[in-house]
């Protein structure tokens, strides 16, 4: 009766050493996974392949790409890597600092907010970001 948790035991380690097993990949690429490269280390391997496409890692897929209702580590890291907001937080502060705005007011009730518009701002397509751009579309959902 006492050699079954021996037995028991050396299955655990044969059954883990072929799952640790090696790839006959001759090259190394970043998987996703437990053990993958980290993003840093994808984008230098894309950067050094010639590719124009910035691949990151993740250990799942990330639920919603929409800066309002992420609520995972991979949708926050594709969020903050692809939208930038007016204000954000100042480090280590609870204060405010302008990013796409470059100043603003909030009314006497607080109910309403005026910002004025960091100038010579571009979306990626060239279409100028100012309050008759399709940003509007994110400001008009609150």
């Amino acid at each position: 009766m006492k050699r079954w948790p021996a037995a028991l035991c050396a299955i655990a380690i044969v059954v883990a050493a072929a799952a640790c097993g090696g790839s006959d990949s001759k090259k190394a690429t970043p998987t996703a996974g437990r053990g993958a490269a980290s993003p840093a280390a994808s984008a230098a391997v894309a950067k050094s392949s010639g590719s124009t496409t910035l691949k990151l890692v993740f250990l799942g897929d990330m639920s919603v790409p929409d800066p309002d209702v992420f609520y995972d580590i991979e949708g926050n890291t594709v969020i903050l890597s692809t939208y930038e907001g007016l204000l954000r937080y100042k480090p280590d502060s609870t204060d405010f600092e302008g990013v796409l705005a470059s100043s603003w007011e909030v009314s006497a009730d607080g109910m309403t907010y005026t910002f004025k518009l960091r100038p010579n701002v571009k979306f990626h397509d060239g279409t100028a970001f100012d309050s008759a751009s399709p940003g509007r579309i994110s400001r008009n959902r609150i």
